[in-house]
């Protein structure tokens, strides 16, 4: 045994290429299970901050305290099949989210200021058919919008306008393709 080890430990291809790998491989798995993750945004929903095709690292969600109102986040929606969405969060638990005709939105009554958003109305310069009014959001849940208003399914359509917390996936920290728009989101 002692001269198997001895082996071991003199083959230099083992020590300068398998262990550094096999580190690195392990490393990766345990931060991209428990860490962060890469997301390929397949629609236009968050246009112009988020466009079609681009990838960003996002960090998963452990403290539900530190999400605040414009967080990107990744979540599932039982009602949209294409499993995970992307969308801008606007409602907090127990707060009430009014939206009016023109799109403007209104947190617990203080107009929400939005400059993330370009596209209130759609090609023919008329604002979307959605859900419109006030919504409560429950204590357990938040509610969520895309930038691209007039071509974003979200809360305004569901028939369950909230997602639970158990249903938040990640919330996206940069992007990094493609490479021209790499940075920060806002």
């Amino acid at each position: 045994m002692k001269e198997m080890f001895k082996k071991f430990k003199d083959n230099k291809f083992i020590q300068d290429w398998v262990i550094p790998f096999a580190t690195a491989g392990i490393l990766f798995l345990i931060l991209t299970k428990f860490v962060f993750f890469g997301i390929r945004v397949p629609t236009p929903s968050m246009v112009p901050t988020i466009n079609v095709g681009d990838r960003m690292f996002t960090t998963h969600i452990y403290n539900y305290d530190n999400l605040k109102r414009g967080d990107i986040i990744v979540f599932q929606n039982k009602e949209e099949n294409d499993g995970r969405l992307v969308k801008r969060l606007i409602g907090l638990p127990n707060e009430e989210i009014r939206i009016e005709r023109d799109g403007t939105i209104y947190v617990d009554g203080v107009k929400l200021e939005e400059s993330y958003v370009v596209n209130q109305v759609d090609k023919n310069g008329k604002y979307p058919l959605m859900n419109i009014g006030t919504f409560k959001v429950p204590e357990d849940a938040y509610f969520f919008l895309g930038d691209n208003r007039a071509g974003s399914r979200d809360a305004r359509y569901w028939d369950d306008p909230y997602v639970y917390k158990d249903e938040l996936i990640s919330k996206v920290r940069f992007r990094f393709w493609p490479l021209s728009d790499f940075g920060k989101l806002k």
